[in-house]
């Protein structure tokens, strides 16, 4: 068993004046607001800079590695010091810990509703209260419980699980099981560790270095698309007129998405019990929903899944028509960035022309990270709801077809792989 060589006490062991569970809660706090603001910048990186979830996973964690790390070499290069047993500790906290959460939650997340994916995740808290109160045999009170319930059954409401579809993916569950798990993993073996002497910042240094390793061995660097770093990425929304550079935006997210609000939840278990630091970060989502694009599509069960729907049929039907578009006009001898110039200040454009072709297409990239069995499914989704409601299906069942061949024909491509699908045709 790896373990850390460390004198672990248990918070009821602390001195009292070393415990301020007012700066532990006010900790936890600041932690999740970042976190949540840093939900729409990563959104804004994904959407607009053209970068997949995984590879934004991966620069963030390994941002986070470097500046930690080179900071304490500097500022405290002796607590970098671990023996081999703790060196073991340290990467399971850092690869199935930090790296794992954002791994599983990428992956449940293309295959099950962002909802459904979030309430499984924030399954967490009660692992670790679970956790607590039969392993460790630490006492458990009651209105935590009731808190934890409370908490589960809000974000069930927040995110409007019945919204998202009648059907739940095998893989996406496990793999939002799983995210759960490194969740609580991570959680706790920070607290073992916090709590038996390592300082908060050697600590991360070591778990955001190891998760890096990870991210190194899952998706190599010699295969990043450095491009992305020298584009500019549109804010979005209201600010969709506005822009700043990705790199910039990436900045953010390392310092002051991942680096600060660590430290933060980290530091706050110095005071507060792991328990109640999860409950009170399952508020996170709440916060990240409330600056997030979302609006009310009316009040019965259903509608916002029926405009979800009938939003991917709409981008799979441009996207296809799109790529016939221009493959059309390559073969009369039009240049493809002059004919989306034109296109995106016609009549004709869309957010094929304006974002997916520009930034995938054009380029090569092809990393939006969508898969197009996903699309395909999506659609199938669409034409059993329109059938149900006895709506018409005239151009639905055709882009389902395109989909479904071309699904089959590149199983786990990503979507907008569909032009050079359709140009060779």
């Amino acid at each position: 068993m790896v373990d850390a060589p460390l004198n672990v006490r248990e918070l009821s062991e602390e001195p009292a004046e070393h415990r301020r569970p007012a700066v532990g809660y006010a900790l936890v706090i600041a932690a999740i607001v970042l976190w949540s603001i840093n939900a729409t910048v990563a959104k804004i990186v994904v959407d607009s800079g053209g970068l997949t979830p995984l590879r934004l996973a991966e620069v963030r964690g390994t941002g986070a590695a470097i500046l930690l790390f080179a900071g304490v070499a500097i500022f405290a290069p002796r607590t970098l010091r671990v023996s081999r047993r703790e060196l073991g500790y340290l990467a399971i906290f850092g690869i199935c810990g930090l790296a794992f959460v954002h791994f599983f939650y990428f992956t449940a997340i293309t295959h099950l509703d962002i909802g459904i994916a979030l309430v499984i995740q924030y399954l967490a808290p009660v692992l670790v209260a679970l956790w607590a109160r039969f392993f460790v045999h630490e006492p458990v009170r009651r209105r935590l419980w009731y808190a934890l319930a409370l908490a589960l059954v809000g974000l069930t409401l927040v995110a409007e699980v019945w919204s998202g579809g009648g059907t739940l993916d095998g893989v996406g569950v496990a793999a939002a099981l799983a995210g759960a798990f490194a969740y609580a993993l991570y959680i706790l073996m920070a607290e073992h560790s916090v709590r038996g002497g390592r300082d908060v910042y050697s600590l991360l240094a070591w778990g955001f270095l190891f998760a890096a390793l990870f991210w190194a061995a899952v998706q190599p660097w010699w295969s990043f698309p450095d491009g992305v770093l020298r584009s500019d990425a549109s804010l979005l929304g209201r600010f969709e007129d506005e822009s700043l550079p990705v790199w910039l935006l990436i900045a953010y997210i390392v310092v002051l998405g991942t680096v600060v609000p660590f430290i933060f939840m980290i530091t706050a278990l110095r005071h507060i019990p792991a328990t109640r630091a999860t409950v009170v970060a399952m508020v996170e989502p709440v916060l990240a929903g409330l600056s997030d694009r979302r609006r009310r599509v009316g009040v019965q069960a259903g509608m916002a899944q029926a405009l979800k729907l009938a939003n991917n049929f709409l981008s799979a039907t441009t996207l296809a028509a799109t790529s016939e578009a221009i493959a059309f006009g390559r073969s009369v001898g039009l240049d493809m960035a002059t004919m989306l110039d034109v296109l995106d200040a016609s009549s004709g454009q869309s957010a094929a022309t304006r974002d997916k072709f520009p930034a995938h297409v054009l380029t090569g990239r092809y990393a939006a990270g969508f898969a197009n069995d996903l699309m395909a499914k999506d659609l199938r989704l669409y034409l059993h709801a329109v059938e149900a409601e006895g709506g018409p299906a005239v151009l639905g069942p055709i882009t389902a077809a395109v989909w479904d061949r071309f699904a089959a024909a590149e199983p786990g491509a990503d979507f907008t792989r569909i032009y050079p699908f359709v140009e060779g045709q």
